[in-house]
């Protein structure tokens, strides 16, 4: 197996919202990086606090609407070339994400429960509730 490399939030970010037309020269390679690591030529690997971290700049900086940044990370995610170690629980929580209103850790909590056949949550979130989890009580 290819030895991958970490990857920062601020790369992906770029190669997101920027074009090839728009960005900084001295940054305009990654628009030659990205279409190997789509190719599985190159190796990336994504941690899930990165991810969270591109969801949360490209809604709170850039006003993406939520939909559209899970259609750009499932796209992203789907390069042959990029690793994660809970690849799969991110994009069913991208997916959830799709469908419903929620925060993006609130998704991945409810998604990796649900995975796990956890039916229960230690939260005072009531969003968790309408997502088929029971609260936890602390007494």
């Amino acid at each position: 197996m290819r030895k991958s490399r970490l990857i920062d939030a601020n790369v992906i970010i770029r190669y997101l919202v920027e074009t090839p037309e728009t960005i900084n020269k001295k940054l305009s390679a990654i628009f030659n990086f990205f279409p190997k690591v789509a190719a599985g030529e190159i190796f990336i690997e994504i941690k899930e606090l990165v991810l969270f971290q591109v969801w949360f700049v490209l809604k709170s900086y850039y006003k993406v609407p939520g939909p559209d940044i899970c259609e750009a990370l499932l796209q992203f995610l789907s390069f042959q070339g990029v690793r994660m170690k809970e690849k799969d629980v991110v994009i069913n929580c991208l997916e959830y994400l799709k469908r419903n209103n929620t925060e993006i850790v609130d998704a991945y909590l409810i998604v990796f429960a649900q995975a796990r056949g956890d039916d229960s949550i230690y939260s005072f979130d009531k969003g968790f509730e309408k997502a088929g989890l029971k609260l936890i009580s602390f007494g």
